[in-house]
């Protein structure tokens, strides 16, 4: 029989892997069944990246209703999304030494999660699993007056109690009825009670909440720029999900590049993604070299700017698709203008629809995972040369600088070369608008032709100014093991995975010690802010210099 709530953390096992999922749980009810006599605990989740299913149930028949005895439980098959499954994880393991396969050795493992609840367990542990999840289904009716209560959607985000996550919900809801709650509460905090009770029924859950009550989780999702030191210059790892990015700058700086590292980076995640290209100039064989799977990737080369902004759209709401590049804002040329005349005047039609389609974008990608890209080229500015304003600026208007969370100005700053051949360009990546850390900070890395991002060039010449390694002469000291000429270490961290780790974070501990260092400063200083560059120009002793 009922024996009390017990402690979900055996019957509900919440993960961190769990968290990203549970955030589009929205409800959840209890009720019991006649024939065949049981109960059932349904789970309502919104459309999300993770599983198509919008209802998971947990179903128990029960044989004698006096004290009930099991028959069988029976859960709903989730249909994961290729490369989402959280009830099991994938793991590589290196072949052993002198093995005549080279290739990583990958299998996947059953893990804990709370998405195992609708997998049944064996006869054995079932009668008491049942016990546990029909307590759950009761208490919770008879706490709420009602078995189907909304959860908050943004309540999952950090417990590890399903209860409590439905318990605070629902407190925060509408009124169960009882009035002790209002007797406590000021006719002005009643009135706002109400008010607020009547734009949730009237709007839905979540149309309005408390700012600071709110459990967002702390750690925004991200997709890895490629760059290691822009990664940390972003402040939070990558490109931000949900999020509208642009990426800006001259001809042949590095914008598809960069970008195509993004889209690299998220299928590496087991994630979908979308390149819009407008300008008809993708290289598929400088994708493949970068690391894309042109296999796995949607490609679109649309007739219009309307037809491009209305594809990204429908794509964006499907809540399938991980990273979706624009290249570029400048090729999306309106329909008007294609069906015009040559030389007809078409005043800032442009603008006009890069400002309605982002006011329908930042509404979906709100409630999606995708990173929307934007790539765009500059304009000689031509009425302010001489007087000391800007000399260039974007095309497609203004609104893209405001929707943008994340803005990159991107420039070749030199080039590379081996002997008198010229191998690649020197890449210098300012950020002049981020909206998750502080801005205008500058990177520096190495572009190699048909390569990309030299990530193995960066982290070395980091790890040399930051004293990781060791130079002398033509030899590089790492670990006591010493290579002979750049290009040999380069090999080496390239085929040695646990190295290339190892230094990356003993550099991320440095180069997030001299940030924190420099926010102290600040808050001590009431001087100009100064320009961070995180570059291999940037040494401890220049820190150590900055801060004296």
């Amino acid at each position: 029989m009922v024996k009390g709530l017990p402690s979900l953390n055996s019957s509900l096992k919440i993960t961190e892997r769990d968290e990203g999922a549970l955030k589009y749980l929205k409800d959840i009810k209890w009720c019991r069944i006649e024939v065949p006599k049981g109960f059932k605990l349904d789970f309502f989740f919104d459309t999300n990246p993770y599983f198509k299913n919008s209802v998971l149930t947990k179903t128990y028949h029960m044989i004698d209703e006096d004290e009930p005895i099991l028959e069988k439980a029976i859960g709903t098959e989730i249909e994961w999304y290729p490369g989402k499954c959280l009830t099991q994880k994938l793991l590589k393991k290196k072949p052993k030494k002198g093995s005549k396969n080279a290739k990583p050795i990958t299998k996947t493992e059953d893990c804990e999660s709370f998405f195992n609840f609708f997998s049944p367990p064996q006869a054995e542990e079932l009668q008491n699993q049942m016990e546990q999840d029909y307590d759950i289904g009761k208490v919770e009716e008879h706490k709420l007056g009602m078995a189907s209560r909304g959860v908050r959607r943004g309540v999952l985000g950090t417990s590890t109690q399903i209860c409590s996550f439905a318990t605070k919900g629902k407190r925060k809801s509408k009124s169960d009825g009882s009035e002790s709650g209002e007797e406590n509460m000021s006719k002005k905090e009643l009135a706002l009670q109400l008010a607020l009770d009547q734009i949730t029924s009237q709007f839905g859950k979540g149309a309005i909440m408390w700012f600071g009550r709110s459990e967002a989780p702390k750690n925004v999702p991200v997709v890895s720029t490629g760059s290691f030191a822009l990664d940390i210059a972003l402040g939070c790892g990558g490109f931000p999900k949900g999020r509208v990015v642009e990426i800006f700058g001259p001809e042949a700086s590095g914008k598809t590049t960069l970008a195509l590292h993004v889209i690299a980076e998220a299928q590496k995640q087991g994630g979908y993604c979308v390149f819009v290209d407008a300008e008809h100039a993708l290289d598929s064989s400088l994708a493949k070299a970068i690391g894309v799977n042109t296999e796995n990737l949607l490609l679109s080369q649309p007739d219009c700017g309307e037809q491009a902004l209305s594809l990204v759209d429908t794509l964006i709401r499907s809540g399938s698709v991980d990273v979706v590049v624009v290249d570029s804002v400048a090729a999306l040329v309106p329909k008007s203008e294609l069906d015009g005349e040559m030389g007809d005047a078409h005043m800032a039609m442009q603008a006009r629809l890069m400002s309605q389609a982002l006011r329908k974008l930042s509404h979906s990608l709100s409630q999606s995972q995708t990173i929307l890209v934007f790539i765009n080229q500059v304009r000689a500015k031509l009425s302010t040369f001489g007087f000391g304003g800007p000399t260039e600026v974007t095309c497609g208007g203004n609104a893209l600088k405001f929707y943008a969370s994340v803005r990159l100005n991107i420039r070749r700053v030199g080039f590379i070369k081996k002997g008198e051949e010229t191998t690649g360009t020197q890449v210098q990546v300012k950020i002049v608008k981020n909206k998750l850390a502080p801005p205008f900070k500058t990177v520096q890395f190495e572009l190699e032709f048909g390569k990309g991002i030299s990530r193995e060039s960066e982290i070395i010449e980091l790890a040399l100014k930051h004293k990781l390694i060791k130079k002398s002469g033509a030899f590089y000291d790492c670990n006591g093991k010493k290579h002979h000429g750049k290009e040999a270490f380069k090999e080496f961290l390239a085929h040695n995975d646990d190295v290339q780790e190892e230094l990356m974070l003993k550099l991320r501990e440095k180069l997030l010690e001299a940030e924190t260092g420099q926010e102290l400063g600040d808050e001590s200083t009431d001087g100009e802010p100064t320009q961070e560059i995180i570059s291999p120009d940037s040494t401890d002793e220049e820190v150590a210099a900055a801060e004296a």
